[in-house]
């Protein structure tokens, strides 16, 4: 196996390359992480990047599948974005990224940086977690005849849907920094006694506070009932009866949505006027899906083609559940004081 294994590269600005169609990795020099260094790099926002391979002949190609992208702090968006994680390190402000490029027998990797300039709209998500849905019946073998009697078995019921989790309480003040000039956000999670941190060169880019409740998890679908036996003469002359369609299994409950968290928040009086470019969204999560009852199994039929057994009945879909609650309303309190014992 052949491994081909970049230096460290610098972020590179490229502004016109062209597109994989056609790439061949033992052709490819290098690779590298093109980026605008202008755009916004802040927590809770989101930057744009590619990566690039550098080939033999010079030329400059974008890479789109056999990527790998990764980094401390740092969330997959999609494709070629990345989302600057919330964080309790107030002091972190570059970040490492490796990335990576395979193809068949081909291996080449890199790493860079980049560094926050703290601008951009800040989107500060506490949001509860979303429930798990309930497990799908496992299907039964119902070509296995050896182990049934005349009569087809009851489905399975699907498993219950999990609630979603409740959004926590916060508290947060605004306030600026004379040395830095710049505007300091500390965010303190009441539910865990953490607190996270955020640096802004203007409150004009927004920011925006997320404390939605998780949405319920669906419901698990119950599973069909079997198939009864046909009506069968043994060589001995004996009738063996045909037999009932089984009943379909119950449908798994829909978890319920999480609660909408509280968020208090407290701006210093020189940031006043700017209070418009705050906002808070801390709605109830939805309830999930009520998972549907299993079909009945069809009764056997006799050997004359007669049916005189009773075809099961379908499961009942499970109960529904119910939307979280939206959390409460708060005020932005205007302070004079940096008081952390409002923390």
């Amino acid at each position: 196996m052949k491994f081909l294994i970049s230096p460290f590269l610098s972020i590179f600005f490229v502004l016109t390359a062209n597109a994989q169609f056609g790439v061949k990795a033992k052709k490819i020099d290098e690779i590298f992480l093109k980026m605008d260094k202008e755009q916004n790099l802040n927590k809770g926002t989101t930057f744009n990047y590619t990566i690039c391979a550098r080939m033999k002949n010079g030329k400059i190609k974008e890479l789109n599948s056999g990527v790998q992208v990764s980094g401390d702090g740092l969330e997959r968006r999609g494709k070629n974005k990345m989302l600057i994680s919330k964080s309790n390190d107030c002091s972190k402000e570059i970040y490492l990224i490796d990335y990576s490029f395979t193809k068949r027998d081909y291996y080449f990797e890199g790493s860079d940086s980049i560094q926050l300039n703290f601008k951009g709209k800040i989107i500060s998500d506490f949001s509860g977690g979303n429930g798990g849905s309930g497990q799908q019946a496992d299907k039964r073998n119902v070509f296995d005849q050896t182990l049934r009697n005349r009569d087809g078995k009851k489905g399975e019921d699907g498993k219950d849907g999990n609630n979603g989790e409740s959004a926590p309480y916060l508290k947060t003040f605004i306030r600026k920094d004379t040395l830095s000039n710049l505007i300091l956000i500390d965010v303190f999670n009441l539910d865990n006694n953490l607190l996270y941190c955020y640096k802004t060169t203007s409150l004009s880019y927004g920011i925006t506070y997320i404390v939605n409740g998780g949405n319920g998890g669906n419901g698990g679908k119950g599973n069909s009932g079997q198939n009864g036996r046909g009506e069968k003469e043994k060589s001995n002359g004996k009738i063996k009866r045909s037999g009932e369609g089984g009943n379909g299994g119950q449908g798994g409950i829909a978890g319920n949505g999480g609660h909408g968290g509280v968020v208090e928040v407290y701006l210093h009086e020189s940031l006043k006027n700017e209070k418009s470019y705050i906002s808070v969204k801390n709605e109830g999560g939805t309830a999930g899906i009520a998972g549907k009852g299993g079909a009945g199994g069809i009764a056997g039929k006799n050997i004359d083609g007669s049916t005189l057994q009773n075809n099961g009945n379908a499961g009942l879909s499970g109960e529904l559940g119910t939307k979280g609650v939206r959390g409460g309303i708060e005020e932005i309190i205007i302070v004079s004081d940096i008081d952390f014992k409002l923390f």
